[in-house]
Protein backbone atom coordinates (compact mmCIF):
# COMPACT_ATOMS: atom_id res chain seq x y z
CA UNK A 1 0.00 0.00 0.00
CA UNK A 2 2.43 2.44 1.26
CA UNK A 3 4.58 1.86 -1.92
CA UNK A 4 1.79 1.96 -4.42
CA UNK A 5 1.43 5.45 -2.55
CA UNK A 6 4.69 6.59 -3.03
CA UNK A 7 4.71 5.40 -6.98
CA UNK A 8 1.66 7.61 -7.23
CA UNK A 9 3.51 10.57 -5.60
CA UNK A 10 6.64 10.24 -7.68
CA UNK A 11 4.49 10.12 -11.28
CA UNK A 12 2.90 13.18 -9.91
CA UNK A 13 5.67 14.92 -9.73
CA UNK A 14 7.06 13.64 -12.72
CA UNK A 15 3.59 14.95 -14.73
CA UNK A 16 3.61 18.48 -12.07
CA UNK A 17 7.72 19.26 -13.31
CA UNK A 18 6.98 17.98 -16.79
CA UNK A 19 4.16 20.41 -17.54
CA UNK A 20 6.53 23.42 -15.81
CA UNK A 21 9.25 22.26 -17.67
CA UNK A 22 7.21 22.91 -20.98
CA UNK A 23 5.68 26.38 -19.70
CA UNK A 24 9.40 27.45 -19.12
CA UNK A 25 10.35 26.10 -22.46
CA UNK A 26 7.23 28.66 -23.94
CA UNK A 27 8.18 31.56 -21.63
CA UNK A 28 11.99 31.24 -23.20
CA UNK A 29 10.34 30.75 -26.97
CA UNK A 30 8.02 34.11 -26.28
CA UNK A 31 11.40 35.96 -24.72
CA UNK A 32 13.49 35.60 -28.05
CA UNK A 33 10.86 36.38 -30.19
CA UNK A 34 10.15 39.36 -28.57
CA UNK A 35 13.64 40.19 -28.01
CA UNK A 36 14.20 39.76 -32.07
CA UNK A 37 11.30 41.42 -33.56
CA UNK A 38 9.96 43.75 -31.36
CA UNK A 39 13.02 45.77 -30.80
CA UNK A 40 13.36 47.37 -27.43
CA UNK A 41 9.58 48.53 -26.97
CA UNK A 42 8.96 47.21 -23.16
CA UNK A 43 11.96 48.42 -21.80
CA UNK A 44 11.51 49.23 -18.09
CA UNK A 45 13.58 51.74 -18.11
CA UNK A 46 15.49 53.80 -21.10
CA UNK A 47 18.79 54.43 -18.49
CA UNK A 48 18.81 50.40 -18.34
CA UNK A 49 17.71 48.93 -22.07
CA UNK A 50 19.33 45.34 -20.98
CA UNK A 51 16.33 45.61 -18.38
CA UNK A 52 13.36 44.81 -20.84
CA UNK A 53 10.27 42.61 -20.89
CA UNK A 54 12.21 39.93 -23.52
CA UNK A 55 15.13 39.59 -21.16
CA UNK A 56 13.04 39.37 -17.85
CA UNK A 57 10.99 36.66 -19.81
CA UNK A 58 14.31 34.87 -21.23
CA UNK A 59 15.28 34.76 -17.76
CA UNK A 60 12.26 33.66 -16.24
CA UNK A 61 11.87 30.75 -18.99
CA UNK A 62 15.69 30.06 -18.02
CA UNK A 63 15.15 29.06 -14.46
CA UNK A 64 11.68 27.82 -14.91
CA UNK A 65 12.99 25.36 -17.19
CA UNK A 66 15.64 24.72 -14.83
CA UNK A 67 13.55 23.53 -11.78
CA UNK A 68 10.97 21.91 -14.15
CA UNK A 69 14.34 19.70 -14.89
CA UNK A 70 15.32 19.07 -11.76
CA UNK A 71 12.39 18.03 -10.93
CA UNK A 72 11.26 15.88 -13.84
CA UNK A 73 14.67 13.93 -13.67
CA UNK A 74 15.13 13.80 -9.82
CA UNK A 75 11.64 12.27 -9.55
CA UNK A 76 12.06 9.67 -12.20
CA UNK A 77 15.43 8.56 -11.38
CA UNK A 78 14.48 8.78 -7.47
CA UNK A 79 17.90 10.98 -7.15
CA UNK A 80 17.88 12.44 -3.57
CA UNK A 81 20.25 15.06 -4.55
CA UNK A 82 18.65 15.95 -7.41
CA UNK A 83 15.71 16.48 -5.58
CA UNK A 84 17.27 18.12 -2.83
CA UNK A 85 18.79 20.70 -5.64
CA UNK A 86 14.73 20.99 -6.57
CA UNK A 87 13.57 21.93 -3.30
CA UNK A 88 16.66 24.34 -2.90
CA UNK A 89 16.17 26.35 -6.16
CA UNK A 90 11.89 26.45 -4.76
CA UNK A 91 13.06 27.99 -1.63
CA UNK A 92 15.30 30.23 -2.88
CA UNK A 93 12.58 31.35 -5.75
CA UNK A 94 9.96 31.96 -2.46
CA UNK A 95 12.45 34.18 -0.81
CA UNK A 96 12.93 36.23 -4.18
CA UNK A 97 9.90 36.94 -4.49
CA UNK A 98 9.10 37.78 -0.95
CA UNK A 99 11.99 39.85 -1.27
CA UNK A 100 11.04 42.17 -4.22
CA UNK A 101 7.73 42.27 -2.93
CA UNK A 102 8.90 43.64 0.49
CA UNK A 103 11.00 46.28 -1.82
CA UNK A 104 7.71 47.40 -4.36
CA UNK A 105 5.83 48.67 -0.84
CA UNK A 106 9.01 50.04 0.38
CA UNK A 107 9.51 52.01 -2.20
CA UNK A 108 6.07 52.25 -4.15
CA UNK A 109 6.72 55.97 -4.53
CA UNK A 110 9.79 55.66 -6.55
CA UNK A 111 8.14 52.78 -9.02
CA UNK A 112 5.54 55.30 -9.97
CA UNK A 113 7.95 57.95 -10.26
CA UNK A 114 10.27 56.49 -12.85
CA UNK A 115 7.47 54.38 -14.38
CA UNK A 116 5.63 57.75 -15.29
CA UNK A 117 9.47 58.86 -16.76
CA UNK A 118 9.72 56.02 -18.57
CA UNK A 119 6.39 56.42 -20.12
CA UNK A 120 7.12 60.34 -21.19
CA UNK A 121 10.57 59.03 -22.61
CA UNK A 122 8.97 56.08 -24.68
CA UNK A 123 6.28 58.26 -26.38
CA UNK A 124 9.35 60.44 -27.50
CA UNK A 125 10.48 57.39 -28.84
CA UNK A 126 6.94 56.74 -31.10
CA UNK A 127 8.62 58.18 -34.35
CA UNK A 128 11.79 56.55 -34.55
CA UNK A 129 13.23 53.81 -36.00
CA UNK A 130 13.38 50.59 -34.95
CA UNK A 131 10.81 50.53 -32.71
CA UNK A 132 7.09 48.87 -33.88
CA UNK A 133 6.65 47.06 -30.54
CA UNK A 134 7.18 50.28 -29.02
CA UNK A 135 4.33 51.78 -31.49
CA UNK A 136 2.34 48.25 -30.91
CA UNK A 137 2.32 49.22 -27.12
CA UNK A 138 0.95 52.61 -27.27
CA UNK A 139 -1.63 51.94 -30.18
CA UNK A 140 -3.23 49.77 -27.87
CA UNK A 141 -2.88 52.04 -25.38
CA UNK A 142 -4.73 54.28 -27.56
CA UNK A 143 -6.95 51.85 -28.51
CA UNK A 144 -8.59 50.99 -24.89
CA UNK A 145 -8.59 54.91 -24.27
CA UNK A 146 -11.10 55.45 -27.40
CA UNK A 147 -13.03 52.44 -26.11
CA UNK A 148 -13.36 54.09 -22.31
CA UNK A 149 -14.18 57.23 -23.97
CA UNK A 150 -16.66 56.08 -26.71
CA UNK A 151 -18.58 53.36 -24.60
CA UNK A 152 -20.30 55.26 -22.00
CA UNK A 153 -18.26 53.70 -19.31
CA UNK A 154 -18.29 55.59 -15.32
CA UNK A 155 -16.64 59.03 -15.66
CA UNK A 156 -14.35 57.41 -12.12
CA UNK A 157 -12.84 54.98 -14.48
CA UNK A 158 -11.95 58.04 -16.90
CA UNK A 159 -11.03 60.24 -14.34
CA UNK A 160 -8.37 58.17 -13.06
CA UNK A 161 -6.58 57.74 -16.61
CA UNK A 162 -6.71 61.55 -16.89
CA UNK A 163 -5.58 62.45 -13.68
CA UNK A 164 -2.17 60.07 -14.80
CA UNK A 165 -1.99 61.72 -17.81
CA UNK A 166 -2.28 65.40 -15.96
CA UNK A 167 0.36 64.30 -13.75
CA UNK A 168 2.78 63.27 -16.43
CA UNK A 169 1.95 66.19 -18.64
CA UNK A 170 2.29 69.30 -16.09
CA UNK A 171 3.90 72.24 -17.54
CA UNK A 172 3.55 75.93 -16.46
CA UNK A 173 0.46 76.52 -18.52
CA UNK A 174 -2.24 77.35 -15.11
CA UNK A 175 -5.59 74.77 -14.84
CA UNK A 176 -7.74 77.24 -14.52
CA UNK A 177 -6.06 79.04 -18.49
CA UNK A 178 -6.99 75.57 -19.49
CA UNK A 179 -11.03 75.92 -18.30
CA UNK A 180 -11.01 79.47 -19.69
CA UNK A 181 -9.63 77.74 -23.19
CA UNK A 182 -11.98 74.58 -23.25
CA UNK A 183 -15.45 77.10 -22.08
CA UNK A 184 -14.55 79.06 -25.32
CA UNK A 185 -14.12 75.84 -27.81
CA UNK A 186 -17.31 74.34 -25.82
CA UNK A 187 -19.41 77.53 -26.93
CA UNK A 188 -17.69 77.44 -30.55
CA UNK A 189 -18.27 73.90 -31.46
CA UNK A 190 -21.80 73.34 -29.36
CA UNK A 191 -24.06 76.45 -30.27
CA UNK A 192 -22.52 78.80 -32.95
CA UNK A 193 -21.22 76.45 -35.73
CA UNK A 194 -22.99 73.75 -37.72
CA UNK A 195 -21.75 70.83 -37.77
CA UNK A 196 -19.39 70.21 -40.73
CA UNK A 197 -17.77 73.25 -39.64
CA UNK A 198 -16.03 70.88 -36.95
CA UNK A 199 -13.97 69.13 -39.42
CA UNK A 200 -12.76 72.54 -40.22
CA UNK A 201 -12.00 72.66 -36.72
CA UNK A 202 -10.10 69.62 -35.92
CA UNK A 203 -8.31 70.34 -39.57
CA UNK A 204 -6.62 73.54 -38.19
CA UNK A 205 -5.75 71.45 -34.91
CA UNK A 206 -4.66 69.03 -36.99
CA UNK A 207 -2.49 70.90 -38.76
CA UNK A 208 -0.32 71.88 -35.83
CA UNK A 209 0.00 68.22 -34.30
CA UNK A 210 0.39 66.08 -37.38
CA UNK A 211 4.42 66.52 -38.13
CA UNK A 212 4.94 64.01 -35.65
CA UNK A 213 2.49 62.66 -34.09
CA UNK A 214 0.46 59.04 -35.59
CA UNK A 215 -2.83 59.35 -37.40
CA UNK A 216 -4.29 56.76 -34.95
CA UNK A 217 -3.50 58.70 -32.24
CA UNK A 218 -5.06 61.52 -33.70
CA UNK A 219 -8.33 59.59 -34.92
CA UNK A 220 -8.88 59.15 -30.91
CA UNK A 221 -8.12 62.61 -30.56
CA UNK A 222 -10.95 64.09 -32.56
CA UNK A 223 -13.24 60.85 -32.09
CA UNK A 224 -12.90 61.65 -28.32
CA UNK A 225 -13.90 65.44 -28.96
CA UNK A 226 -16.27 65.27 -31.34
CA UNK A 227 -18.18 62.30 -28.79
CA UNK A 228 -17.85 64.44 -26.50
CA UNK A 229 -18.62 68.21 -27.52
CA UNK A 230 -21.60 67.25 -29.50
CA UNK A 231 -23.32 65.31 -26.70
CA UNK A 232 -23.57 67.85 -24.01
CA UNK A 233 -21.70 65.87 -21.88
CA UNK A 234 -20.68 67.38 -18.13
CA UNK A 235 -17.71 70.03 -17.93
CA UNK A 236 -15.15 67.67 -16.30
CA UNK A 237 -16.07 65.63 -19.75
CA UNK A 238 -13.81 68.06 -21.85
CA UNK A 239 -11.38 68.32 -18.95
CA UNK A 240 -10.80 64.87 -20.48
CA UNK A 241 -10.34 66.43 -23.82
CA UNK A 242 -8.19 69.12 -23.15
CA UNK A 243 -6.20 66.92 -21.52
CA UNK A 244 -5.65 64.32 -23.66
CA UNK A 245 -4.94 66.95 -26.31
CA UNK A 246 -2.88 68.79 -24.36
CA UNK A 247 -0.66 65.34 -24.11
CA UNK A 248 -0.40 64.11 -27.24
CA UNK A 249 0.28 67.82 -29.21
CA UNK A 250 2.93 68.80 -26.01
CA UNK A 251 5.32 65.62 -26.50
CA UNK A 252 5.53 65.76 -30.74
CA UNK A 253 4.32 69.29 -32.13
CA UNK A 254 7.66 71.13 -32.38
CA UNK A 255 8.78 73.10 -29.29
CA UNK A 256 8.73 76.73 -30.57
CA UNK A 257 5.60 76.52 -31.93
CA UNK A 258 3.88 75.20 -28.78
CA UNK A 259 5.61 77.57 -26.56
CA UNK A 260 4.26 80.12 -29.00
CA UNK A 261 0.83 78.76 -28.68
CA UNK A 262 0.66 78.41 -24.92
CA UNK A 263 2.38 82.08 -24.43
CA UNK A 264 -0.29 83.52 -25.95
CA UNK A 265 -3.41 82.00 -24.73
CA UNK A 266 -1.75 81.87 -21.13
CA UNK A 267 -1.39 85.89 -21.36
CA UNK A 268 -5.28 86.02 -22.67
CA UNK A 269 -6.81 83.58 -20.69
CA UNK A 270 -5.22 84.08 -17.16
CA UNK A 271 -6.71 87.76 -16.61
CA UNK A 272 -10.75 86.85 -17.10
CA UNK A 273 -11.24 88.52 -20.70
CA UNK A 274 -14.39 88.05 -22.06
CA UNK A 275 -15.73 85.84 -25.09
CA UNK A 276 -14.29 88.21 -27.76
CA UNK A 277 -10.80 87.48 -26.00
CA UNK A 278 -10.84 84.28 -28.23
CA UNK A 279 -11.34 85.97 -31.11
CA UNK A 280 -7.34 86.60 -30.35
CA UNK A 281 -6.50 83.38 -29.08
CA UNK A 282 -7.66 81.75 -32.34
CA UNK A 283 -6.17 84.82 -34.37
CA UNK A 284 -2.83 84.01 -32.76
CA UNK A 285 -3.55 80.06 -33.82
CA UNK A 286 -4.30 80.87 -36.95
CA UNK A 287 -1.38 82.96 -37.82
CA UNK A 288 0.30 79.78 -36.85
CA UNK A 289 -1.24 77.08 -38.61
CA UNK A 290 -2.46 79.03 -42.50
CA UNK A 291 0.63 78.48 -43.91
CA UNK A 292 -1.24 75.15 -45.79
CA UNK A 293 -5.05 75.71 -45.02
CA UNK A 294 -7.33 76.88 -47.65
CA UNK A 295 -8.83 79.49 -46.05
CA UNK A 296 -8.03 83.39 -45.67
CA UNK A 297 -5.81 84.78 -43.02
CA UNK A 298 -7.53 86.24 -40.42
CA UNK A 299 -10.80 85.09 -40.86
CA UNK A 300 -12.19 84.68 -36.83
CA UNK A 301 -14.27 81.63 -36.52
CA UNK A 302 -17.45 82.86 -35.96
CA UNK A 303 -17.08 85.95 -39.09
CA UNK A 304 -15.78 82.57 -41.47
CA UNK A 305 -18.65 80.37 -40.29
CA UNK A 306 -21.50 82.90 -39.98
CA UNK A 307 -22.79 82.34 -43.65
Amino acid sequence: MARGCLCCVKYMLFLFNLLFWLGGCGLLGVGVWLSVSQGSFATLSPSFPSISAANLIITLGAVIMVTGFLGCLGAIKENKCLLLSFFITLLVILLVELILLILFFVYTDNVSDNARQDLQEGLALYSTNNNAGLRNAWNTIQTEVRYLTTNDLPYNAWNTIQTEVRYLTTNDLPYNAWNTIQTEVRYLTTNDLPYNAWNTIQTEVRYLTTNDLPYNAWNTIQTEVQYLTTNDLPYNAWNTIQTEVRYLTTNDLPYNAWNTIQTEVRYLTTNDLPYNAWNTIQTELLYLTTNDLPYKPGTPYRQRYST
